[in-house]
């Protein structure tokens, strides 16, 4: 597997299915939680109820693949478009596991604020925070990616 060249810190594990971020997650030495993010249209063509899929994926074949130490804290970046309504389901069926935190990244520029300020409250109950990222895809929600498994 090929690495890009000098990821920063920041920068996010991209994760299009459990294995990769099972992959990335038993590799991860960072310092702090392991940053990953969604493929930019990962809510409309996986579905609201991804991330808790993979949530609960990872998390049972954690118990398998690493029994002995704890799994490191996850920082999930999920694109969102101007999807507001499957944000809304996904808010629904996300149920906040422990060392997670999911944060939905919307196109700031097509999304009316007050829709936006209306998601931040929603969320805000399960400790899901929401972004409005400028439009231009997901280099400007969450950074460039790097490949499951790599880590700086």
């Amino acid at each position: 597997m090929a690495m890009d060249p000098a990821p920063g810190p920041a920068t996010p594990v991209r994760i299009d299915a459990p294995a990769a971020l099972l992959a990335a997650a038993r590799a991860w030495t960072g310092p702090g939680p392991l940053p990953a993010a969604a493929p930019p249209d990962a809510l409309g063509t996986l579905g609201p109820g991804w991330p808790r899929a993979l949530a609960e994926t990872v998390a049972t074949a954690w118990a398998v693949a690493e029994p002995d130490r704890p799994p490191p804290a996850i920082i999930l970046r999920l694109p969102c478009g101007t999807a507001t309504g499957l944000a809304l389901a996904a808010l629904a069926d996300w149920p906040a596991p422990a060392g997670w935190t999911l944060t939905l990244v919307f196109d700031g520029a097509a999304v009316p604020a007050a829709a936006l300020e209306s998601l931040r409250h929603r969320a805000a109950a399960l400790g899901v925070g929401v972004e409005g990222a400028p439009s231009g895809g997901l280099e400007h929600a969450g950074g460039e990616f790097r490949q499951g498994g790599d880590q700086p």
